[in-house]
């Protein structure tokens, strides 16, 4: 049975831009993507792929028409959310508040929240953007020429390259030069 992988902004949208349906990327980490309502409430933009066309709203209803559920905070996770988001931003605290108190893995590339997740009791298992669509390439049925497209769009329609630290960069940089 898949397990709760809540997903933060910033891999919602790196997610969404890599033109990857969100529902087989899903079955491929086994995982369902879940998203608070903190995080629901931002509304980020993803480029398009011909620089003469507007971006693109990414609007909560299409996500949950993409398989994306949405949960809202209960009172603690609500107060440690508070505490958490004086050390980072509110989408990030809300969403490692949840992981905390429901014992439940986290996607995101924001490095303070990386670090912080590491730090909390119990620490939160992190995901990153790369280890999604590292997931999602090895899969035997996608071959090489998706993989490379979903990582080239994530780059263009989201602004999006992994860190130099990131554990999956090789693989990244060896997939985009396919």
């Amino acid at each position: 049975m898949p397990s709760d992988l809540l997903l933060d902004a910033c891999v919602e949208l790196n997610l969404v831009a890599s033109g990857v349906e969100l529902a087989e990327l899903a079955g491929t980490v086994n995982a369902r993507f879940v998203m608070t309502s903190v995080v629901a409430s931002e509304t980020p933009w993803v480029n398009p792929l011909d620089a003469s066309q507007p971006r693109e709203r990414i609007d909560s209803d299409g996500l949950a028409a993409r398989g994306i559920s949405f949960v809202m905070l209960d009172p603690d996770e609500s107060e440690r959310f508070v505490e958490l988001a004086r050390d980072i931003e509110d989408g990030e605290a809300a969403t490692l508040a949840v992981a905390v108190h429901r014992g439940l893995r986290v996607a995101t590339d924001d490095r303070k929240a990386i670090r912080l997740a590491a730090s909390l009791s119990p620490p939160v298992k992190v995901l990153r953007t790369s280890d999604l669509l590292k997931r999602w390439a090895e899969d035997p049925q996608v071959d090489d020429a998706p993989a490379g497209l979903a990582v080239r769009w994530t780059e263009v329609r989201a602004s999006f390259v992994p860190p130099s630290n990131d554990p999956n960069l090789e693989w990244w940089n060896a997939v985009i030069a396919t």
